[in-house]
């Protein structure tokens, strides 16, 4: 009886162990993979991507994390708490430059990751949030080079119909643009997402190209044209955004 219940208790053991070895779904290792570009950023006064030219980075290297700001180089100690929660330790570190333009964004993107508290990260998009707001970061180039310059991270409403295909980035919804999908997969998605029916806004997150006004046909009556390469999500819009409340669609 006892060299039975001690069989019983070696196979717990062993399937508790073979559990144990499984990879963490949430794959914290792939934080330092890249060096990471950022392409959008949100805070309390909304949703925007960083200013033109400028260049804000970041790269996970062991138990520290360090990069670019926008003007200064930056460092801090992180910490990973399990399945998709993270810490940054202390205070970040920079340099002491000045540069005339980028000051606000700088400070507004370290303490949006000073107090980031969760990631979502896959092999062409990290994603860290928390109360302050979140980041979303592409790979760099293999050289640690920007992103291509021409494709974007976008966020903002989409509307579709008989001859109606229109976009507004939630970074500036005065600006209306003419979507074109390159993916094919849109149409669909967007059926999907309101029932069928046309002329209803939904939300959408896709990487995309803005180009000057197409002079043909529709795309000529908008501000621009905006090519989408990827999508990232389609869904119904929350009546609390503040970017959703500011829109009209007459």
């Amino acid at each position: 009886m006892k060299s039975y219940l001690l069989v019983i208790a070696l196979l717990i053991l062993y399937t508790l162990g073979c559990r144990g070895k499984k990879n963490n779904p949430f794959r914290p290792e792939a934080l330092s993979r890249h060096q990471w570009e950022l392409v959008r950023y949100a805070s309390g006064i909304g949703q925007t991507n960083p200013i033109e030219g400028s260049r804000i980075t970041l790269h996970f290297e062991g138990d520290t994390l360090r990069g670019l700001a926008g003007c200064n180089g930056y460092f801090a100690n992180w910490e990973y708490r399990g399945y998709d929660y993270l810490a940054v330790s202390g205070q970040v570190g920079t340099t002491e430059m000045y540069c005339d333009g980028l000051m606000k964004q700088e400070a507004l993107y370290l303490d949006i990751l000073s107090q980031a508290s969760t990631f979502i990260v896959n092999d062409t998009l990290l994603q860290l949030s928390g109360p302050a707001g979140f980041l979303v970061f592409v790979p760099a180039g293999p050289d640690g080079t920007p992103p291509e310059p021409s494709r974007q991270f976008l966020a903002g409403y989409f509307l579709a119909g008989n001859e109606v295909s229109i976009f507004r980035d939630c970074a500036d919804t005065t600006v209306v643009f003419w979507l074109e999908d390159e993916t094919n997969a849109l149409d669909s998605l967007y059926r999907a997402a309101t029932g069928g029916q046309e002329y209803q806004p939904v939300y959408l997150e896709i990487e995309a190209r803005k180009l000057p006004r197409l002079n043909l046909g529709y795309a000529s009556e908008y501000d621009g044209l905006i090519r989408v390469t990827r999508i990232r999500k389609v869904a119904l819009p929350d009546p609390e955004d503040a970017c959703f409340r500011g829109m009209t669609w007459g």
